[in-house]
């Protein structure tokens, strides 16, 4: 799932797309992404538009 935020920093990423694509619940995703990088999925995305446009 990093690996394609990562690459898709330029385009809009919503959690219904993240989850379809990791084929699993919005809910799910969410919980093991927070549990896993210790934030949630959109404040990762924004960290990584911010670090991307440096």
């Amino acid at each position: 799932m990093v690996e394609y935020i990562n690459n898709n920093l330029d385009k809009p990423l919503t959690i219904a797309e993240l989850a379809s694509i990791s084929c699993c619940s919005r809910w799910q995703l969410q919980r093991v992404f927070q549990e896993q990088a210790k934030q949630n999925i959109a404040q990762y995305v924004r960290q990584q538009k911010l670090r991307s446009q440096l």
